[in-house]
């Protein structure tokens, strides 16, 4: 996740961003295929800096229960109930920009594929003005 985080904060073009991450100071283990893990994180970060204003404010956040949650929460533009429930459909490219569409639509779609393919879930929820939260849930049972 913080590697993630680096490799965005990087890029000149995402150099001023705010992003912020909270994790758990011991190290969790989970069995995953890290290329693709790391994709699909990726994919949700850029959507959350792609679609929103340049001074929106991103907190990631990583914690260990019962379950490995990842969270991804944005104080951005947001979407309607509408957006969301379209969101993981492959060529979807939302409607609540300012730009036109960039990409093919097929980020969140793959994202959501490679969270599940590892046995997660990947929750949305959203109000317009209010920004976005996904949550990203894998069962303590595969866990290390």
């Amino acid at each position: 996740m913080k590697e993630s985080i680096i490799d965005i904060l990087n890029n000149p073009d995402y150099s001023d961003r705010n992003i912020s991450f909270m994790g758990e100071d011991r190290k969790i283990s989970y069995s995953f295929d890290e290329r693709l893990l790391k994709r699909a994180i990726n994919n949700l970060i850029m959507n959350a800096l792609i679609h929103n204003p340049e001074d929106t404010v991103i907190r990631i956040g990583i914690q260990t229960t019962d379950q490995t949650r990842i969270t991804i929460e944005d104080n951005g533009r947001g979407m309607d109930a509408e957006e969301v429930n379209k969101l993981f459909q492959r060529y979807y490219r939302g409607t609540n920009t300012d730009e036109k569409a960039k990409g093919t639509g097929l980020g969140m779609a793959i994202a959501k594929q490679i969270i599940e393919l590892h046995g997660g879930d990947i929750f949305v929820e959203s109000a317009l003005a209010a920004g976005t939260n996904i949550t990203i849930c894998f069962p303590q049972s595969n866990l290390d």
